[in-house]
């Protein structure tokens, strides 16, 4: 479709027209949550996404469907994709208890362009910094990238065995990794010093998520940082 110059607004105006509800001015009690998320991929194009549940109240789970607009800015057109499923809450396509399909959909997109030196270096730039993600109450893992193209990892991992009647022995296992860090298309490709291990690549996405949204788009954006490697994604929020 012809851009209107505001991807955000594109988004917008295409969930409401197609699923009649504007999922900015619906969002939280007595309406279902909306999340939306912006960023620029590493292919040089950006892109704008609405998830917001229909056909229902909060918390009718078993009733609400999801549905997600994709908006992606390509010069003066705006592709616009709409996925649909079950509430994220119960979904076992676009779930986020469940499966989540979405990131490697993400990643298997292609457009015919190509990023400027510019957007190269703006995309580089943003992945400096230190990145933590706290997957459960037993295991964590940080990234921290430089602007020089190194990166320090580390990871904990805390296991409970008993140890005994009314005892349990928790042991903490820590890793960490060092080494050089490329982008090279959406991979971002970890290349350990010597004697460290192989290189490892994940397909790499960097966005900002708001779930704080009304009737104007909330001020309250979260970086994050998502690696997928084989099936499965984390995501990390920027710690400084």
């Amino acid at each position: 479709m012809p851009s209107s110059g505001n991807i955000l607004n594109d988004a917008r105006t295409t969930f409401a027209g197609m699923m009649g509800v504007d999922p900015l001015a619906n969002s939280g009690p007595p309406f279902p949550y909306t999340t939306v998320s912006r960023g620029l991929s590493p292919e040089g194009w950006s892109y704008f996404v609405i998830n917001h549940s229909i056909n229902g109240r909060f918390g009718e789970y078993g009733r609400l469907c999801g549905r997600t607009t994709l908006a992606v800015q390509l010069g003066n057109q705006t592709v616009i994709i709409v996925g649909t499923g079950k509430d994220p809450q119960v979904s076992q396509c676009f779930g986020e208890m469940v499966r989540d399909e979405w990131p490697a959909f993400f990643a298997s997109l292609e457009f015919s362009t190509k990023p400027s030196p510019e957007q190269e270096r703006a995309f580089g730039s943003s992945i400096v910094g230190t990145w933590t993600a706290v997957a459960s109450s037993m295991a964590a893992g940080q990234y921290t990238f430089t602007a020089q193209g190194r990166y320090l990892s580390a990871a904990a991992f805390r296991q409970p065995t008993p140890a005994g009647a009314n005892l349990v022995l928790e042991t903490t296992s820590a890793y960490f990794g060092e080494g050089r860090f490329s982008i090279q298309g959406n991979m971002l490709v970890l290349t350990p010093d010597a004697g460290r291990g192989s290189p490892t690549s994940a397909a790499i996405r960097i966005e900002q998520e708001s779930k704080d949204v009304g009737v104007q788009l909330g001020a309250q954006w979260t970086d994050r940082l998502c690696l997928m490697e084989g099936g499965g994604e984390i995501c990390y929020s920027r710690s400084r």
